[in-house]
């Protein structure tokens, strides 16, 4: 991806939520689409890759920072990922909402160590 378009997905990020919300208005994907998660985590590595973001798990509620290259600290993001029929068991009136918007805030572990470094990006 272009260093102008990293920049806009990452510029208003505070968290993992913003930056999956800002990248699947940006890249215009709906949230039923079947590609989403796989680019959307494909650019978390490019991103990691890049040194822009670092990644931490919150599952003890203190952060700890991820390890290994950058697939394998997106590989535990999918690892937690909901399915829909996950989502339609905890969230039955709009599941769709569940994966798009509450399950970043309520369930998911993995989060942002800080706010994305975009100079990276502005200074190349």
């Amino acid at each position: 991806m272009n260093k102008k378009l990293k920049i806009e997905i990452l510029y208003f990020a505070t968290d993992i939520k913003d930056l999956f919300a800002t990248y699947k208005d940006k890249m215009s994907y709906d949230i039923k689409d079947t590609n989403l998660k796989n680019n959307f985590c494909s650019f978390l590595e490019e991103l990691l890759e890049d040194g822009s973001i670092r990644l931490s798990s919150y599952t003890d509620g203190m952060g700890i920072p991820l390890n290994g290259t950058s697939k394998e600290q997106v590989q535990k993001l999918k690892d937690i990922w909901p399915t829909l029929e996950d989502a339609q068991a905890i969230w039955p009136e709009d599941p769709w909402y569940y994966l798009e918007w509450l399950w970043w805030d309520i369930t998911c572990t993995i989060d942002l160590v800080d706010l994305p470094n975009i100079d990276i990006y502005e200074k190349a």
